[in-house]
C-alpha cells in the first residue's frame, strides 16, 4: 500500500527496467487520442518519460493532447516559418536557406504534406540560430534520426521549466550537450 502522495511506479515501456510513476503515466494516457505513425510513437513516448518527473498539474499546463494530425508537435516546437517567409524575414535565398538546414546549422522539419518549415525558437531577434545548435543537433542525431524529435526537445521545458533551447541563448551549452549526450544512449537503448 502506498503512502498518501507516493506514487506508485511501474517499468517504462519504452525502456524496461526504468520506472514511471504510474499516476503521470494514466494522466499523460488519458491525453492521448489517435498516434498511428510508430516511429512518431515511440518519439513521444520517450518525451513523455522526460516529463514523468513534472507533477501532475505542470504536465496539464503545457502537454496538449496528442493527435494524429500533428497538433502535438506544433505545440512542442511552437511557432515555425516557412522557406519563404524565412528567406525574407534572413535576406537570404532558398538556396541559403536549404543549404544551412544540410549543414546542420539550423532545423528543419518535414510536415506530412511535404513542406519545409523551420521552428521559430532556434532564432534570436538578430536572426541568429541558437549558440552551439549545430553541435547539440549533432549529438541528437547520434540516438534518433527525427529532426521532430530533436524541436520538441530542444522545446519542452524540464522539471524546472527550463527548455534546452533556453540554455543554450544562455549560453550553456555544456549542460545542454551533456543532457543530448545521454538522452541520444537511451535513444539507442544504451542506458
Amino acid at each position: 500500500m502506498l503512502a498518501q502522495g507516493a506514487a506508485e511506479e511501474r517499468d517504462s515501456p519504452a525502456a524496461p527496467g526504468r520506472p514511471v510513476r504510474i499516476d503521470v503515466v494514466d494522466r499523460l494516457a488519458g491525453r492521448v487520442e489517435v498516434v498511428t505513425d510508430l516511429d512518431r510513437f515511440d518519439s513521444i513516448v520517450r518525451l513523455l518519460e522526460r516529463a514523468a518527473a513534472l507533477d501532475g498539474a505542470t504536465i496539464d499546463a503545457w502537454l496538449p493532447p496528442l493527435i494524429d494530425d500533428g497538433a502535438a508537435w506544433s505545440a512542442a516546437v511552437g511557432p515555425v516559418y516557412t522557406t519563404d517567409t524565412l528567406r525574407h524575414w534572413l535576406g537570404v535565398t532558398r538556396q541559403a536557406v536549404a543549404a544551412r538546414a544540410e549543414r546542420g546549422t539550423i532545423l528543419r522539419l518535414t510536415t506530412d504534406e511535404g513542406d519545409m518549415v523551420y521552428p521559430a525558437f532556434q532564432f534570436d531577434p538578430a536572426k541568429r540560430p541558437l549558440p552551439g545548435l549545430s553541435q547539440v543537433l549533432k549529438v541528437l542525431g547520434g540516438g534518433v534520426a527525427d529532426p521532430w524529435t530533436w524541436a520538441a526537445w530542444l522545446n519542452t521545458p524540464d522539471e524546472t521549466g527550463t527548455t534546452n533551447a533556453q540554455r543554450l541563448r544562455a549560453g550553456d551549452l555544456a549542460t545542454v550537450l551533456a543532457a543530448a549526450a545521454r538522452d541520444a544512449r537511451a535513444w539507442r537503448g544504451e542506458d
